[in-house]
């Protein structure tokens, strides 16, 4: 199958295209439940129910399993819907009453003005077919959209989950840490800092707004919250216009190899630099934690983020080429994701219906894909 490729056709058929056990990593937003027309036939996301809309995504779900490596990452950003007026007015059969008063009856299983919980039920239904789902990642949008609602809060999140398929799997988290940080704060005897927006470090630096470990004696230094505090970019009519790259490009280094054996398909590993650690009373907790953390449980000293050092990787003998990993997304829309995942040395697979984001997102990867060819 060819890669870095954007193929016009339904993720359905893309899926079929491929192998088992074939894909590192997907990473996609499905286009929600009755929330936007994106102008093609066939698109998902106007189905008359929520629960045809559910049923076509298990169906995505179902088809990327068998394609999936079993250490392979899947990452799903979904948002939800209001149960309201909308329902059923994209249907083609909405001029049917009888039709009509069936699908009205079948979405007023939730009563109207009820957040429907579309993430959650794809999640819990994801797990019924086997998935293992490992984090239900909140994406937090202060900059969101604003909404005219006065009898309910504005919605400023969405969800991001992240599943796997087997018990163990690829997972870097060293790739994604912020370093570890102690805040210049003596409050609470100096045991706790609090995180707080604007907190300065000890070199007067701003922290930023993703460090989460304050703790003076070490505890989860560098440690990644599932709360994702990303804005959004300047939105336009295309499906990912919203969408930031780092929220993206955190599944993809954490989630997606860099360097994958073209023959066996098995990652390179890290081998980090292990050290001696004193046990002082400011290192107490660091010292009882090393030799404990690490990819693959790979001993190592805990000194906190992204400082362990990488002095090698481990070979899986097959004396094959390295190629980076490779990563789907049944929904590619204009590119976002083929283009974080091209700028950190990974291999894509897009799906898109829509001719119109083809060109764009054509347009967009050109640059790249011709700095690929310089060397």
């Amino acid at each position: 199958m060819e890669l870095n490729k954007i193929y016009n056709e339904p993720c359905l058929e893309t899926l079929k295209r491929m192998p088992n056990d074939f894909l590192d990593c997907v990473i996609t937003s499905p286009p929600y439940w009755q929330l936007r027309d994106y102008g093609y036939e066939g698109q998902w996301g106007l189905e008359p129910t929520f629960n045809e809309y559910l049923e076509h995504l298990w169906q995505m779900m179902d088809g990327i399993y068998r394609c999936l490596k079993p250490g392979g990452t899947v990452w799903i950003n979904l948002g939800d819907t209001y149960n309201g007026n909308k329902v059923g007015n994209n249907d083609p059969k909405q001029n049917d009453a009888v039709y009509v008063s069936q699908v009205k009856k079948e979405v007023q299983k939730a009563a109207n003005k009820s957040l429907l919980l579309i993430p959650h039920r794809f999640a819990i239904g994801c797990i019924d077919r086997g998935w293992i789902v490992r984090n239900d990642i909140i994406w937090a949008k202060r900059n969101g959209m604003p909404e005219s609602v006065t009898d309910r809060f504005s919605k400023k999140h969405e969800y991001f989950f992240f599943m796997v398929k087997s018990e163990k799997y690829f997972f870097d988290l060293d790739a994604i840490r912020s370093k570890h940080i102690h805040a210049n704060d003596k409050r609470n005897d100096g045991n706790r800092h609090e995180y707080k927006e604007g907190v300065k470090s000890k070199n007067n630096e701003m922290l930023a707004t993703n460090a989460v470990s304050f703790n003076p004696l070490g505890k989860n230094p560098g440690s990644v919250s599932d709360f994702w505090d990303i804005p959004t970019q300047p939105s336009s009519n295309e499906h990912y216009a919203a969408y930031n790259d780092e929220l993206i490009k955190k599944p993809i280094l954490a989630g997606c190899p860099e360097f994958v054996c073209s023959k066996c398909g098995k990652p390179k590993e890290k081998i980090f630099e292990t050290k001696e650690t004193k046990e002082t009373k400011e290192n107490l907790y660091a010292t009882k934690a090393a030799g404990k953390i690490g990819s693959g449980g790979t001993k190592s000293t805990f000194n906190g983020g992204n400082d362990r050092k990488v002095i090698g990787y481990t070979d899986c003998g097959c004396n094959a080429d390295y190629i980076g990993g490779i990563i789907y997304d049944p929904f590619m829309g204009t590119g976002s994701t083929a283009e974080v995942a091209l700028r950190a040395n990974r291999q894509f697979i897009g799906s898109e219906m829509s001719e119109k984001y083809i060109k764009i997102a054509e347009n967009r990867l050109l640059p790249l894909k011709q700095q690929q060819k310089l060397f």
